[in-house]
């Protein structure tokens, strides 16, 4: 009976009742994935990790800035800890977990489902400008003529290829 009651504990403190955190973004692009976690765990160790958090599915821990396509932060006074997945493709969809080092067991204070919106982002360069310039003025038997031009543009704008699509 003490056996299944600690397994009944392990699994409802690992699977049980976490919010789960649903992110999106796309191919090719970074996520910011954003994970708060509870008072008391300022100090301790974070990570995120993968599939079920086996030895082999830690991505990343507070103890490296940078690894691989993964970066993490951890916001102590906030309690939220951040990873960004650069270079998004499709093998990158599916489950994580935010993850808290403590002794026994791990804390895992969310659950985070992660879609990969395929397709292409095109960066439209465009012209968007607007020119200025002053207004031709007489003064007696003279004419004064404008200078210089100003010219404001909005140079690039990105657009996910789907939308481009569809406006077409």
């Amino acid at each position: 009976m003490w056996i299944l009651r600690n397994l009944l504990f392990i699994l409802c403190s690992k699977y049980g009742a976490v919010p789960v955190i649903h992110v999106s973004g796309y191919e090719g692009r970074d996520v910011n994935v954003s994970c708060p976690y509870g008072e008391g765990y300022e100090s301790h160790e974070k990570y995120l990790c993968r599939n079920d958090c086996g030895n082999g599915d830690v991505l990343i821990m507070t103890t490296q800035a940078n690894k691989n396509k993964y970066s993490i932060s951890d916001d102590k006074s906030k309690r939220v800890l951040t990873t960004t997945i650069s270079d998004l493709s499709s093998v990158d969809a599916g489950k994580y977990w935010c993850g808290v080092t403590r002794s026994g067991l791990d804390y895992y204070p969310a659950e985070v489902r992660l879609d990969v919106v395929p397709g292409k982002q095109i960066s439209l360069i465009m012209s968007l400008c607007t020119k200025t310039s002053p207004s031709q003025r007489t003064s007696g038997t003279t004419t004064l003529t404008p200078v210089a031009t100003a010219e404001l543009c909005l140079n690039r704008i990105y657009i996910p290829y789907d939308c481009l699509v569809a406006l077409l």
